[in-house]
């Protein structure tokens, strides 16, 4: 192998000072929300929804490479690049949506968010969820059976994993898989198309968070809370929800990220979860280099 075709090692150090990152709504904004929903949870019949926060700058990223950082020091369970002239979209989500072989279904959700510390002498942090942490995942569980019901054979759906907890980045979550099997007037499409956008990126019941979002939120979300997965001819479907992602256009580069508002959250809160969400994104990001 030649010299010049020979791997270089990363350079995994934060970058983000060199990208002017910068909200695109700011905390009373974004407040103003928190506080719209509070007062018309019970009216509009909605458990709770993922208001979200733009971070955005003018310089272009390089994919690639900013890809390749964030696979190094923010694994997650979905990877994924795409990329086109003029665009790419990239990302390290746990939120899968569904994955299918042979007609069955798992679909996973996660509700809370929580910050894990590190802790002296190796010692085990302990994290005993709040009550408000348990809303906000009841919420998204909920939300994860009504979607898959209609599409379910009868009978065989069901929870295999509940309230498990996992961390990425030094953020714990409370997650939840279910089991089904693909009813016989459905198909994978069925599926992805009940579950999108997912629960745990909009809020349930669906079309009521949906609505409130498009009146809540003045910056549109672009590919957040979108879709990125596969149909293999084979039976087998993957996808997940673009979440934990990044995209970058000719204008710039952007990364979005949201929280899940229940009656009992608290606004700067929620909004300091939304902006972390973003940080290995933003450490990870490389400029491209003209």
């Amino acid at each position: 192998m030649c010299e010049s075709a020979k791997g270089q090692p990363l350079d995994l150090s934060p970058q983000e000072a060199q990208f002017e990152w910068a909200a695109a709504i700011s905390e009373e904004e974004f407040a103003n929300g928190v506080t719209s929903f509070q007062e018309r949870a019970s009216e509009l019949g909605l458990g709770g929804v993922v208001l979200s926060v733009r971070m955005s700058s003018r310089h272009v990223s390089d994919a690639i490479m900013s890809y390749r950082v964030l696979r190094a020091i923010n694994p997650s369970t979905c990877m994924f690049l795409l990329q086109r002239p003029g665009f790419a979209l990239w990302g390290s989500t746990s939120l899968s949506l569904a994955e299918i072989h042979n007609r069955r279904i798992v679909a996973e959700t996660d509700g809370a968010t929580h910050p894990i510390p590190d802790m002296p002498n190796g010692d085990e942090y302990v994290w005993n969820p709040t009550a408000k942490e348990i809303s906000e995942y009841d919420v998204v569980a909920e939300a994860l059976w009504e979607d898959l019901a209609p599409i379910s054979m009868p009978g065989t759906q069901r929870f295999t994993r509940e309230l498990e907890q996992r961390i990425f980045f030094g953020l714990g979550h409370l997650f939840a898989e279910m089991r089904s099997v693909i009813a016989d007037e459905h198909d994978e499409i069925s599926v992805v198309e009940a579950l999108a956008p997912h629960g745990a990126a909009v809020g349930h019941p669906r079309p009521a968070a949906l609505a409130l979002i498009s009146e809540l939120e003045v910056v549109p979300r672009g590919p957040f809370a979108g879709v990125v997965g596969m149909f293999g001819t084979d039976g087998v479907t993957d996808a997940c929800s673009v979440t934990r992602s990044m995209w970058t256009t000719l204008g710039g580069s952007f990364v979005h990220a949201g929280a899940k508002v229940v009656p009992a959250s608290v606004a700067r809160e929620e909004y300091d979860e939304s902006v972390l969400k973003t940080l290995a994104l933003r450490q990870s990001a490389r400029p491209l280099k003209m």
